[in-house]
């Protein structure tokens, strides 16, 4: 893959390192405010102690599998086995069957009766319950304004109904400046004037 550089600094391919080259490089881009303190610190021991990445026995569960930010496409090609859940009838369900076909990685993907994360949850993780595998959830989902709460809410539940022993990733856009206040309800004219303001 490309690195990180500039018109007069290309850059280099994480390719081209290894090891404490890479853990360097790595350490680099933190100070740079290219990567995230969090994210170093994991690249740095998956350098140190590679048989972290061994899938094997493994079931990647991605809530909102069709985002951008979903890992579902780079763990299928890792040969990966990875449960889907999506909004059915998208063109991502086509791309990740395409990219499981030219993998060793195997892919389920949810029912159309199982996959709405806010009206369906525990039928999503009663499907999940079946997966074979350890299995470890993966939160990828986003929906714009208050939407992301019932989303947030439906996951919270799938995470909790039955899959206790299930090792849980979130990932966010890690927006700080984002943030729901609840208020109650008075003088709503001079309440939305003040938030305006």
């Amino acid at each position: 893959g490309r690195g990180f550089g500039s018109e007069t600094d290309p850059g280099i391919t994480i390719d081209e390192l290894s090891g404490e080259a890479l853990i360097s490089h790595l350490r680099a881009w933190e100070k740079q405010r290219i990567m995230q303190p969090a994210a170093t610190s994991a690249l740095v021991e998956i350098v140190r102690k590679p048989e972290l990445l061994d899938l094997q026995g493994l079931t990647f569960v991605c809530l909102g599998a069709g985002a951008e930010l979903s890992p579902a496409p780079q763990l299928l090609t890792w040969g990966a086995d990875v449960a889907a859940v999506m909004r059915p009838g998208t063109d991502r369900a086509a791309r990740l069957q395409r990219i499981a076909a030219a993998s060793s990685g195997r892919l389920f993907i949810a029912p159309d009766d199982a996959c709405d994360i806010v009206r369906e949850p525990e039928r999503i993780a009663g499907w999940v319950a079946e997966l074979p595998g350890r299995l470890v959830i993966v939160d990828t989902l986003y929906a714009p304004g208050a939407d992301f709460l019932l989303a947030a809410a439906g996951a919270d539940i799938i995470e909790r109904l039955d899959l206790a022993d299930a090792r849980i990733f979130i990932s966010s856009f890690d927006r700080p400046n984002i943030r729901y206040m609840l208020m109650e309800k008075f003088k709503p004219l001079d309440q939305l004037m003040r938030y305006v303001q």
